[in-house]
């Protein structure tokens, strides 16, 4: 249904505890999850969410057994991580660091595969235990599958402008995000990988638990 112009940025993900949990590191979580198998809940914004995917990666490639206890958005979801009702999560490092700020909620790690510029202090995740682990929510520009190749064409080159000028660069990164420069092929193939990657993660018979 649709053609792709080009990719835009990427931003990596946080991992978050209620601070009354007795963690305070990724190593120490993936610990007490190994201790006490199927008694920690992550809160998520339903299976299929962003949220959801980072988190089963992790409990994949961690080895743990943590269950998900799925809301109606991400702020309901952190909302009830700051209360303590659901003891962990991960979260956008934009909505996630202003938090971490006021000492509601405790950061453990990021998703990405180096710290981020912005909060260089984070670990990530793969530093912390977990060699290999990446996540990355993505941004891209697409258009309806009969947009003209001249079209397209045009529009990635004034997308890759708008991404190379200053001020934009100082949003994204103060969002936390990294840019990301492609052709439209080149976008292309990664949404395909994309999609095949989570394919095997977003099973129909997963229930959503809340």
């Amino acid at each position: 249904d649709f053609t792709t112009i080009g990719l835009a940025a990427r931003i990596p993900m946080v991992l978050l505890v209620n601070p009354s949990l007795p963690v305070k590191s990724v190593k120490e979580l993936i610990a007490l999850a190994k201790s006490s198998p199927g008694k920690i809940n992550y809160a998520s914004a339903g299976t299929g969410s962003a949220i959801f995917l980072v988190t089963e990666s992790f409990k994949s490639a961690t080895d743990i057994d943590i269950v998900q206890i799925a809301y109606q958005g991400g702020g309901p979801a952190l909302a009830e991580v700051i209360g303590g009702q659901v003891p962990m999560m991960f979260l956008t490092i934009a909505a996630a660091m202003g938090q971490v700020k006021g000492g509601r909620v405790l950061a453990l790690g990021i998703s990405g595969a180096q710290r981020s510029p912005a909060y260089p202090e984070l670990p990530t995740i793969a530093e912390s235990g977990v060699p290999g682990f990446e996540f990355h929510l993505w941004q891209a520009m697409i258009a309806p599958a009969s947009t003209t190749r001249p079209v397209i064409t045009r529009l990635n080159r004034e997308l890759n402008a708008a991404l190379a000028s200053s001020d934009v660069k100082e949003r994204l990164s103060g969002l936390g995000a990294e840019i990301v420069v492609s052709t439209p092929e080149q976008a292309t193939e990664f949404i395909r990988t994309e999609v095949e990657r989570w394919r095997k993660t977003i099973k129909p018979e997963m229930r959503i638990d809340r």
